[in-house]
């Protein structure tokens, strides 16, 4: 295995370790068994930096009924932010494990790996003799790259969509709406300040944007 991948892999482990939450595993482990699902799936808080999560309040690994949760210690440990808001964030991300969000995901960005390595290999081995026939090897190459490579990243684009909406939704009916609606404000308070974007797929790729959460959230809600 890669050392890098390795030395991440121990970090997320210790990190888990060491800052357990019974309470919360708990309330994972309810709402594990009102979705059916047998397993089990422990929460544990985080500060940036500890593990790649990136700006998220939460992350989860995991798949079917077994994985880790881990929540922003500022927030999981901050008595002031309601229980219901917690609540929410935690069977989100409960909902990424059971569907086995993260592992179609990765299925998809690895087939666009491979693909778009291909085609670099592709452009490497071009005739070197001229600089003509490097531009039109490359522009020849262009077209290939964009037609094998588009499909990939439009699915992965399609995919994180759906994953993200589908844990809001499923998160709803597990919790209900108070907590999908005050981090419905929350998403509005970020909107204010200039984020438009909720996730990203490949590249950098705008997935869901924000407004897009926010009217699922308040739709489910509302019916």
């Amino acid at each position: 295995m890669n050392k890098d991948i390795t030395d991440q892999l121990e970090s997320v482990i210790s990190t888990a370790l060491h800052n357990f939450n019974m309470y919360y595993t708990n309330k994972a482990i309810e709402f594990l068994r009102k979705l059916n699902v047998s397993g089990f799936i422990f929460v544990s808080s985080f500060k940036p930096g500890d593990i790649p999560c990136g700006n998220s309040l939460a992350c989860s690994i995991g798949l079917g009924g077994y994985g880790i949760i881990f929540v922003k210690r500022d927030i999981l440990e901050d008595s002031s932010i309601p229980e219901k808001f917690k609540e929410f964030i935690i069977a989100h991300e409960i909902v990424h494990i059971v569907r086995n969000h993260v592992v179609v995901s990765l299925f998809i960005r690895i087939l666009f790996g491979a693909s778009l390595e291909a085609i670099m290999e592709i452009i490497k081995k071009a005739p070197k003799s001229r600089e003509l026939e490097n531009i039109l090897s490359i522009f020849f190459a262009l077209p290939i790259l964009v037609a094998t490579t588009g499909g990939f990243l439009k699915a992965d684009v399609e995919e994180v969509k759906r994953q993200e909406l589908e844990a809001d939704t499923i998160a709803i009916q597990l919790t209900g709406c108070e907590g999908a609606l005050l981090f419905a404000k929350l998403l509005k308070e970020l909107q204010k300040m200039g984020y438009n974007v909720s996730h990203e797929a490949a590249l950098s790729i705008p997935a869901l944007t924000i407004e897009e959460r926010v009217s699922n959230l308040l739709q489910q809600c509302s019916d």
